[in-house]
């Protein structure tokens, strides 16, 4: 029977000579993690906040990598082919897990078989927000209305990547009002704000941090948020739910994800590292800065989520038409 001291001296020296990998060693050097979205909006800032902290104290490394295509979906792919031994984690947009499966024909991944949970960031709403082409006085969703009747040229609404719960709020809000609305969908945020500030776009949906104080030089303005609650961070700008709008009840996520099949010897230790990360101080400053609600480290739940938020924007689709693509 070997004794307890003498195991611990063994597993020591065989750490030190690379034959005992710690958790997370597969990413030791860089591992990746992979993000669709293109930069200039809230997940690479997300991404670039935390990856540091994660690292601190020596945690887990990983290096954000930005792969775009496919409206999002080639990181996904990419993700779902890496290797499932923790070296390649997939941030994704809720979105792209809840809503996209309804949307595309052919999405060529499953996102409750082919990946793992790994934590939730942070819940995040939209915001329909007005840039310096619609006058100070419209400072409400009737009375935005009421100017766009009178100026329809700006009856495009800007909205970040088709298929996300931007343009999904953007139709029903369509639906659900006398006037004719029309989304714009850009490939990334950046040039949707380059449009409101050159106003040739009069107003946009968005992850609402890309409408906050770093902006602030674009005169941009947002008039309401599509979750049923006020934002704890913006308590004066009003709900659409709140306006009379009963199906915009939408919040969006961040989340990393595993290959399904990686082990539990990495995904465990990589999700107590994020739980504490997430109860420190240092990441409160992160979500205040973006706006974001505390997420979570239960893979259960966050399936369940997934589950129940799928279903629930399939049937929304279907109510409101925002039809499929290839």
């Amino acid at each position: 029977m070997i004794k307890r001291r003498t195991f611990i001296k063994g597993a020591a020296a065989m750490a030190a000579s690379g034959l005992l990998r710690t958790p997370w060693a597969q990413a030791a050097g860089g591992g990746s993690l992979l993000y669709g979205y293109p930069l200039g909006a809230v997940g690479d800032q997300l991404a670039n906040a935390v990856l540091p902290l994660l690292a601190a104290g020596g945690g887990p490394h990983y290096n954000l990598q930005i792969v775009e295509g496919r409206n999002t979906r080639l990181a996904s792919l990419q993700a779902k082919a890496a290797p499932a031994d923790g070296s390649t984690l997939l941030q994704v947009l809720s979105s792209s897990f809840t809503l996209q499966p309804h949307i595309y024909n052919r999405l060529d991944f499953d996102p409750r078989k082919d990946f793992e949970p790994i934590a939730t960031w942070g819940d995040v709403t939209y915001a329909l927000t007005l840039g310096p082409a619609v006058p100070t006085t419209v400072n409400s969703v009737p009375s935005f209305f009421a100017w766009l009747r009178d100026n329809p040229e700006y009856r495009n609404i800007g909205v970040s990547i088709y298929g996300t719960l931007g343009h999904l709020a953007l139709r029903i809000l369509t639906r659900k009002s006398d006037v004719p609305l029309r989304g714009q969908p850009y490939k990334g945020t950046a040039a949707m704000l380059g449009d409101l500030n050159n106003q040739s776009l009069a107003a946009a949906f968005s992850v609402a941090s890309n409408f906050s104080d770093k902006n602030a030089h674009m005169n941009l303005r947002p008039i309401a948020i599509t979750s049923r609650e006020r934002l704890k961070y913006w308590p004066d700008v009003p709900t659409l739910y709140e306006q009379g709008f009963s199906d915009l009840d939408i919040t969006g996520w961040f989340g990393w994800f595993a290959a399904t099949g990686t082990p539990t010897a990495v995904t465990g230790p990589l999700r107590e590292r994020i739980k504490g990360l997430q109860a420190s101080v240092p990441f409160a400053a992160v979500q205040e800065r973006l706006l974001m609600v505390q997420g979570s480290t239960d893979p259960v739940q966050i399936a369940t989520r997934i589950r129940d938020e799928s279903a629930r924007y399939a049937r929304l689709l279907e109510t409101y038409s925002l039809g499929k693509i290839d």
